[in-house]
């Protein structure tokens, strides 16, 4: 994508005399005169401030801002206090606009920017909690001065940028939705981590789940969706269910289904996650521990991602932030380095309550309660604001009532680990501190949701992997997977998993992988309801487990891996079922299975596998309220291991078929009805980068790319590996790292999608980690001196 010319505007000669007339909102429609305006409009955005300058902003110690050739910067200051308010400063000048629409987004008002329209979202965000959940956040958080002082001086360094903004540089979307930035509060740092927590934590089925099970009865229901990993002593493919072993729930009978309605897909993504390895000193060409981190979220622009480093006498960090928070979220000081992936473990639980008198009392272990009640206000542009009413509960909101929501969700309570309050920020803050694998640990033990896979790795060698969060012990069989009796008080999770949650340090196989897998023991009956992924995992430890040693470029090549793990391990079993007088038969026997945008028989795969799912699983079409599908690895199993079961058995035949015969008529459907596929794997994985407002012209639309959801490279259409981050933790550690995007949020700077096209071709940029001002001020292009 080309940086954005405002250029095109003007001359406006013409135009000048029209701006009396445009310069006011009507009917939703920006102001256009100061769109359009030479002197404060658009083409106003196009000047740079990457330029040496002196600011007073009264601080009683000056401090540094260094920037390199890609612009990122690196503050010296000399207290904490002015290093979190020049990380808000430079942060708010950089992407101001993002962080506030995120905060917006987070706290359910968007109506106030984009008028009615988006009524419905923020009705629906202040239901889930979220803003609720942020301000109780931010009441515990205050609690603690660490975090109070960095959060307090942060917003200092966003309102300072703020209130010196004329019209004139006032962010573009600001100028084309027509509304100033409001000042900035602790708050809205709260809210844009819950935002992020609820991206990462807000999958769950217990609906479609439980309606399952009332249809299929619990021992074929465990055969289908349970839980796995995969057997990696059998010689021919297998996996291993987890058992349940926790007692049985006498009260699942499910009645209340019968009634319910369509059951909608849930908006979140499951397959949001993450990459991350480390690699000890036995498995580095170098004899230096190795850690490689790509989280994978909805790609965006601009990027969630802002790069800086932040020195003063307590810390000297490196690493990525997200725009609006304090402190560094993935990244490395002088003495270890860290990463993060989702644990991708299900804590967002729906009850089912005995409501009366339209929704003001709900029954409670034989005695009817009282709810509570809150009144929120949402604020419409252009229009009068809309009062809504939330229910609570013991177990949380309801979210669906007789007036709004899901019609199949009507009467559920919410109970979601992201409502109870929790301080992330000193869990960050200590780990950017942290030069030991003790302070390390006692660093997350704050990190409560959502839940990670913490990856870390020091300049001694060492090693490890710790799954953190707050994780509620299932006592009954069911809890958590499916609806719970919200008529009952035993069924309240309350228990907590110990502390001590699964973790690895310095393995004897001199590697740990991470990649949305199952974190818990074979059979566990402590293990909670998860959305795990094991064919990332799987082919992670396939590749380290080769006898050899492991360099940099090794390892930059295997996060940009585009190997489809399924296929890897489908295809074999498929082929001799194809005659060997198939014109695709040979290619698929020497495709390597990498999804190249080049490659046609990635397209050739994905279409008979899909043919195959559907052929399978036609039985479960007989229950149109749940469109939902054994993951695909079950299948791979029963193909396998149990040909002859009774889901092979087409039903629209009098004869019974086996595996063997739903592979044979898949791929024959697949070659009748190949011409109206796209001819190579990029023509169909078009990825779109969309700026936040999903204006095209602000965005990198239809990218024809590599890479795959079960591939290391999980690239798809809206989705991946926003950030790949690779540091060898030498003597003085070294990074490399790239995300999708640019430092800069304006769409006319020539930083704001400055790494994409680098981004596509897998490459990578040396990341400059200085160890004192001196050194930074004999490589950077320009600077910035606060007092």
């Amino acid at each position: 994508m080309k940086r954005i010319s405002f250029g095109f505007l003007f001359p406006l000669l013409a135009l000048i005399l029209l701006i009396s007339v445009l310069n006011r909102n009507v009917f939703m429609v920006p102001a256009l005169g100061i769109l359009l305006s030479p002197f404060k409009g658009v083409v106003q955005n196009e000047k740079s401030t990457q330029t040496t300058m002196e600011m007073d902003f009264g601080r009683k110690v000056t401090s540094t801002i260094l920037f390199d050739e890609r612009s990122v910067p690196h503050i010296f200051a000399n207290n904490s206090s002015d290093l979190f308010f020049n990380q808000g400063y430079v942060t708010a000048s950089n992407r101001l606009w993002q962080m506030d629409f995120l905060s917006y987004a987070a706290a359910g008002r968007l109506s106030e920017v984009f008028g009615e329209n988006l009524l419905d979202y923020d009705r629906n965000q202040r239901r889930v909690g979220l803003l609720t959940a942020a301000k109780n956040s931010l009441a515990f958080i205050e609690t603690n001065p660490e975090t109070k002082i960095a959060l307090d001086n942060y917003t200092k360094g966003v309102n300072t940028y703020i209130n010196q903004l004329a019209l004139t540089h006032l962010p573009f979307e600001y100028k084309l939705l027509d509304y100033r930035p409001e000042p900035w509060t602790n708050l809205k740092s709260v809210l844009i981590m819950k935002y992020m927590g609820a991206q990462l934590a807000g999958y769950e089925e217990d609906l479609p789940s439980s309606y399952l099970l009332a249809a299929l009865g619990k021992e074929e229901y465990d055969k289908l969706f349970s839980n796995y990993f995969i057997n990696e002593t059998h010689k021919k493919f297998s996996i291993d269910l987890v058992k349940d072993t926790l007692p049985p729930n006498s009260y699942f009978d499910f009645s209340f289904l019968e009634s319910s309605s369509q059951i909608a897909n849930n908006s979140h993504n499951p397959r949001l996650g993450s990459n991350s390895w480390v690699i000890g000193p036995s498995k580095s060409k170098s004899g230096s521990a190795i850690l490689c981190n790509d989280p994978h979220l909805t790609l965006s622009i601009p990027a969630i991602w802002f790069e800086l480093q932040l020195h003063s006498p307590e810390m000297n960090v490196y690493g990525y932030s997200i725009p609006g928070t304090p402190g560094i979220i993935i990244g490395y000081n002088n003495s270890i380095a860290w990463g993060l992936t989702n644990g991708s473990v299900d804590v967002c639980d729906f009850f089912k309550l005995e409501l009366k008198d339209k929704f003001n009392q709900y029954l409670l272990d034989g005695a009817w309660k009282d709810t509570k009640q809150t009144i929120e206000t949402i604020k419409i542009k252009n229009g009068k604001p809309f009062y809504d009413t939330i229910y609570y509960t013991i177990h949380g909101p309801i979210v669906s009532d007789f007036r709004f929501g899901a019609k199949e969700k009507e009467g559920l309570a919410m109970s979601w680990a992201l409502h109870e309050p929790s301080n992330e920020f000193l869990a960050l803050i200590q780990l950017n501190k942290a030069n030991t694998y003790e302070r390390f640990k006692a660093a997350i033990q704050h990190f409560k949701c959502p839940s990670q896979n913490f990856a870390y790795a020091d300049v001694k060698g060492n090693i490890a992997s710790h799954l953190q969060g707050r994780i509620r012990k299932n006592s009954k069989s069911g809890m958590g997977k499916f609806i719970l009796k919200g008529t009952d008080s035993k069924y309240v999770l309350k228990e907590l998993l110990p502390q001590e949650l699964p973790s690895l340090y310095n393995p004897e196989r001199g590697f740990i992988g991470s990649a949305n897998n199952n974190p818990f023991p074979k059979n566990d009956s402590l293990s909670i309801n998860g959305y795990y992924s094991e064919l990332r995992y799987n082919k992670i430890n396939q590749l380290l487990s080769k006898p050899n040693k492991f360099s940099v470029d090794d390892m930059k090549q295997m996060q940009c891996d585009n190997t489809d793990r399924l296929a890897e391990l489908a295809v074999p079993v498929l082929i001799p079922f194809i005659s060997k007088n198939n014109k695709y038969e040979k290619e698929l026997r020497e495709w390597n299975c990498a999804y190249t945008k080049e490659t046609k028989m990635a397209l050739v795969f994905e279409r008979w596998w899909a043919f195959i799912k559907d052929n399978t699983w036609d039985e479960l079409a007989k229950y149109p309220k749940v469109q939902k599908q054994p993951d695909d690895l079950v299948l791979l199993d029963l193909i396998v291991n149990d040909p002859s079961n009774l889901y092979f058995d087409d039903l629209s035949t009098d004869v019974k078929e086996t595996a063997s015969d739903i592979i044979q008529l898949s791929f024959e459907q697949l070659t009748q009805s190949w011409l109206s596929y796209p001819l190579t794997w990029g023509d169909y994985n078009q990825v779109s980068i969309m700026h936040l407002t999903d204006i095209p012209a602000l965005s990198c639309r239809k990218k024809s790319l590599s890479g795959h959801a079960n591939a290391i490279n999980a690239l798809s259409h809206n989705w991946g590996p926003a950030l790949r981050f690779i540091v060898e933790m030498s003597d003085k550690p070294q990074g490399y790292g790239i995300y999708a995007g640019g430092q800069s949020g304006n769409p006319a700077s020539q930083k704001y999608d400055a790494y994409l096209e680098d981004w596509t071709k897998g490459r990578y940029y040396p990341l400059h980690f200085f160890l004192n001002q001196a050194e930074g001020e004999t490589q950077t292009t320009y600077k910035w001196i606060i007092k």
